[in-house]
């Protein structure tokens, strides 16, 4: 990589290849949720540039785009690119005409691509976007001459075993589905050209003969003590619904995970009934 300045205007934004936040990996009732987030991320980075003339940002990385070479395109940066365009509209190009960017001069390396945002301080991604790097990474192992085993696999991609076998399963049956081919309808990975892990178990649920198995249970550390405290309160008022069942059915579609998934520091039993007797009481 290296450092170069470039004019704001030699970045074709359109090109969205490395947007690793795919609206294609959330349930319907998240992908809402993140465009407002992504709004209010844009904003505060607006905010926070506008305040302080002097603050920087990370610089945004970009490779050149193949098929103009006075154009490139971002790797990593769509936020900082659009509050750096918003400025620079505003300012009527006073600010951010030009701007100090990262350049992949040999291609973006296959790990890099698959761990963008992953590891820095960018509004952090979803579980179903975490996910769905973590399988693109998971099929590309599978593709190596050996095949990695189980245990082998789980210590590179750092998931529970039963994930891995879960996927195992799941693969195998999108192989046998044909969604690996190029006729398929099912979409493919834009980094990898692989297909994308919920589309395929879309798919498959379409497919009466296909058991479609569901990834276990697996958090990432209990829910922080505001969060759980905001959590108890959703879950005291979903209980006093007057079709409480269906009201977990529509969360649920919703998050696009079941409720069980969450860290809460105590099991759902022992929650239920702390409910109940709460409302007892009162």
């Amino acid at each position: 990589m290296e450092s170069r300045k470039i004019t704001l205007s030699a970045i074709n934004a359109e090109d969205r290849r490395y947007q690793v936040r795919d609206p294609r990996t959330s349930p319907y009732g998240e992908k809402s949720n993140l465009e407002r987030a992504s709004k209010e991320h844009i904003k505060g980075i607006i905010k926070s540039l506008s305040e302080n003339k002097r603050a920087r940002l990370a610089p945004i990385e970009v490779i050149e785009d193949p098929n103009n070479k006075d154009k490139y395109i971002i790797v990593d940066g769509f936020h900082r690119y659009e509050a750096y365009s918003k400025i620079k509209e505003r300012t009527k190009g006073g600010r951010y005409k030009q701007i100090t960017v990262k350049v992949y001069t040999e291609g973006v390396p296959l790990k890099r691509a698959l761990t963008i945002n992953t590891e820095h301080n960018a509004l952090q991604l979803t579980n179903n976007q975490r996910d769905e790097l973590k399988w693109q990474q998971f099929l590309k192992l599978m593709q190596r001459d050996k095949e990695p085993s189980k245990k082998v696999t789980v210590k590179i991609l750092g998931l529970a075993e039963s994930t891995i076998g879960t996927w195992r399963k799941v693969r195998r049956q999108i192989i046998e589905a044909g969604f690996f081919k190029n006729g398929s309808n099912v979409p493919k990975h834009p980094i990898t050209k692989l297909p994308m892990l919920k589309p395929s178990r879309d798919e498959l649920k379409k497919c009466t003969d296909w058991t479609i198995p569901e990834d276990p249970e697996e958090t990432e550390g209990a829910l922080a003590e505001e969060d759980q405290e905001t959590a108890y309160e959703i879950l005291k008022k979903a209980n006093k619904a007057i079709e409480s069942e269906k009201l977990g059915r529509f969360i649920k579609y919703f998050w696009g995970k079941p409720l069980d998934e969450v860290d809460l520091t105590m099991s759902n039993e022992d929650l239920i009934e702390k409910i109940k007797e709460e409302d007892f009481t009162t």
